[in-house]
């Protein structure tokens, strides 16, 4: 939003003289989970961009190079319920309650669910999850209160693995602005956004 100062000049001649300077241009920071709010990486190529938002559910779209790779509606943010991909559907189905969970510090949560991918794979996993604090992010000027989320994730079976995130969630955005995930091969995969704008 571009701001404009209006400055008033004595007279000169008779004649008033008023002047318009504008202002440095700054958008505002979103506030909410709203259609159009999307955050951007570091490096450009990867954005995260809220669709769809209601009282409970939010969709995010993940854009790689300016290419929808993905869209996945989640609960409140966080418990995902349903990805499109390209070539087709990705389901999770929860086996235990999870609507019960809350964002204060200290809350824990425990719950599993399986996941069924477009080429009918179904993979069982189990998570736990817990508030462990609060912080601040600031992206591109704004700055935004966090939950700090620790979640673990394990899957069973063939191939089981496992992976650690940690999340800097937005409670205001159901967005997680920072976050790291740790797998158990030793990969690590951070985001980090160096903007957020309402588009």
């Amino acid at each position: 939003m571009c701001r404009y100062l209006r400055l008033d000049l004595p007279a000169a001649l008779g004649i008033a003289v008023s002047l318009l300077i504008a202002g440095p241009c700054v958008a505002e920071c979103p506030k909410v989970a709203e259609a159009g709010v999307t955050l951007t990486s570091a490096d450009k190529h990867t954005q995260f961009k809220i669709s769809q938002a209601n009282e409970r559910l939010v969709t995010i779209q993940r854009i790689e190079d300016g290419v929808l790779t993905s869209s996945t509606v989640y609960h409140e943010g966080l418990f995902p319920l349903l990805t499109r991909h390209l070539n087709g559907p990705t389901t999770f189905e929860y086996t235990t309650p999870y609507q019960q969970f809350r964002l204060k510090v200290g809350e824990e949560i425990r719950f599993a669910y399986v996941m069924r991918t477009p080429d009918h794979k179904e993979t069982r996993l189990v998570s736990k999850m817990r508030v462990s604090g609060t912080d601040e992010v600031e992206i591109g000027g704004c700055r935004y209160s966090v939950f700090v989320l620790e979640k673990l994730n394990l899957t069973s079976g063939k191939g089981a693995n496992s992976s650690i995130v940690l999340a800097y969630f937005s409670e205001a955005l159901r967005l997680p602005l920072r976050s790291r995930i740790r797998f158990n091969d030793g990969r690590q995969q951070d985001f980090i956004f160096s903007s957020i704008t309402l588009q």
